[in-house]
């Protein structure tokens, strides 16, 4: 964050937008750095370096210099080069002079100073030096943390969007992904912002956040905490942000509002030398989830396994299970749970199973060895019990369950229209597009008359004719399948086509090359 003197901004109709730096800044960003790396090898005091740098803001805008500047100044430590305590040496001179009167001229003055060296055991020249060497211009710099330029460009717009926040009265944001959410709004409650979860009518979840200008007190440190909360919103891979920003104009006080996403980011980007790398997807919480989603994908038909999915919300607060399983628009979800208690338990249910009026399809995996008390209350057809590792039983027959009432509900009621121009189509597209299951579907085009159902493809009529006419007088599978091949037919379907249109596949071992085919008898 920047000093709000320094913010740079655009106001249009209403709107806000942060002054960005873009590439054209490069050259810039490298000569302010050099001048830090000079002051640093020539061991400078810090009022050369500001002199030097001030000569760059009479060719640029001085902004935009003194910006980078202050944030280059964060990665400096200067020191005083007097061996002896200026706050000591200061107040010894000036009581000696208190005691003997103004020094007038130069010679009172050295006398002053000569009789301080000789109290503590210094030469003079150390007594002038320790004199005024802790004031900040003339402190020396001793270590600077030097950075590429595209870097400090990139810091500096992420700094002008911190700071633009600093007097906002809402703030909003929206990220996607559970494991994003789990670690913004981890933040959010690590800086103790008031925040407020909600569903939008597209069912994107945005977080609101009340602005330190809607505070009465505490606004400093709260807008301090805004500003901290933005580097974790933005290492996201999507997000967007909204706020409503009080600026001061000749005619008062005025709301403007800022939007920007992840399409917005400048050329020289977002970001900052201090954020945190952000958690990696594909390390679980624990060694129960891994093995858990291990084995599940080998018994997942069709239902496809999400960690950490995005929140739910339940009382304006989000909850985050650690797993969802989702088919043909049908959500479950699994919280696994390690050390409990039947309160603990309840609670959870209580706000998992209905949130906000809708029904949530939820599991809670509990480890029995680790109860704290007993679990006689609780609906046990939504708590799975497990020792070392959580059973796939229960949850693979629950979906099972899901799946026998999504084929029965379907079967009757959804009427299928093939597009009739395609000559081969996966039975898999035909259930996505009509959101039931693939058995369902296999079942509705059972009664096509204008297609065949060859394995999990339809295949029509008219192309099958033609592979039956294609296949007379050919004598091995081997070039049968070549055929078929050549001819789009997908080479799963290759032997119950061949048995489909009237051919025996007569094996002679396992090799494929030996086999034959031949007319049914």
């Amino acid at each position: 964050m920047l000093p709000l003197p320094l913010l740079r901004v655009r106001t249009r109709k209403g709107s806000i937008n942060p002054l960005f730096s873009s590439d054209n800044e490069l050259e810039l960003a490298n000569k302010v750095i050099q001048e830090f790396e000079i002051a640093l090898k020539k061991k400078e005091k810090r009022g050369l370096l500001v002199k030097r740098t001030e000569a760059l803001e009479s060719k640029h805008d001085f902004k935009l210099v003194r910006g980078l500047c202050t944030l280059l100044e964060r990665r400096c430590i200067f020191k005083s080069t007097s061996s002896l305590d200026s706050v000591f040496v200061r107040r010894a001179v000036f009581e000696e002079a208190s005691r003997r009167g103004f020094a007038i001229t130069d010679f009172e003055r050295s006398d002053i100073i000569s009789s301080i060296a000789s109290k503590i055991g210094a030469s003079t020249s150390d007594v002038e030096e320790a004199m005024w060497s802790d004031f900040e211009e003339n402190m020396v710099l001793e270590q600077f943390d030097s950075m590429d330029a595209s870097e400090l460009l990139a810091w500096y717009n992420l700094s002008l969007m911190q700071t633009l926040l600093f007097n906002c009265t809402k703030f909003e944001f929206c990220v996607y992904g559970g494991i994003n959410w789990k670690r913004v709004l981890r933040d959010v409650k690590k800086f103790g912002l008031m925040y407020y979860l909600q569903q939008s009518e597209k069912n994107e979840l945005t977080c609101s956040l009340d602005g330190p200008l809607s505070l009465f007190k505490l606004t400093d440190r709260y807008g301090t905490s805004i500003a901290k909360l933005l580097p974790s919103v933005v290492t996201s891979e999507k997000w967007f942000v909204k706020a409503w920003i009080v600026r001061k104009t000749m005619s008062g006080k005025k709301v403007l509002e800022f939007e920007m996403s992840d399409a917005d980011v400048p050329s020289m980007g977002l970001s900052s030398p201090y954020i945190e790398q952000k958690e990696s997807e594909g390390i679980y919480d624990s060694s129960i989830e891994e093995k858990f989603a291990g084995k599940f994908e080998q018994f997942a038909n069709g239902w496809k396994l999400v960690r950490e999915p995005d929140p739910i919300i339940a009382d304006g607060k989000a909850l985050i299970p650690d797993f969802m399983f989702e088919k043909y628009n049908r959500k479950v979800y699994l919280e696994i749970v390690g050390f409990w208690t039947k309160e603990y338990l309840e609670r959870k249910l209580q706000k998992l199973i209905a949130s906000n009026g809708k029904s949530i399809d939820m599991l809670i995996a509990v480890n029995e060895e680790l109860a704290c008390a007993k679990m006689s209350s609780l609906p046990r057809e939504k708590v799975i019990l497990y020792k070392n590792e959580v059973p796939i039983k229960p949850i693979i027959d629950h979906l099972k369950r899901i799946d026998k009432e999504m084929i029965d509900q379907s079967i009757g009621k959804v009427q299928i229209t093939v597009d009739r121009t395609k000559e081969i189509i996966p039975i898999e597209q035909i259930a996505e597009e009509y959101s039931i299951p693939e058995e369902s579907a296999l079942k509705i085009l059972a009664k096509n008359d204008q297609y065949i159902i060859v394995g999990k493809f339809l295949v029509s009529k008219i192309k099958a004719h033609k592979m039956e006419k294609l296949l007379d007088g050919i004598n091995k599978f081997i070039d049968a399948c070549s055929m078929l091949t050549e001819n789009d037919i997908p080479e799963s379907c290759h032997a119950e086509l061949i048995s489909m249109l009237g051919y025996d596949v007569i094996w002679d071992g396992l090799d494929a090359r030996r086999a034959t085919i031949a007319k049914h008898k």
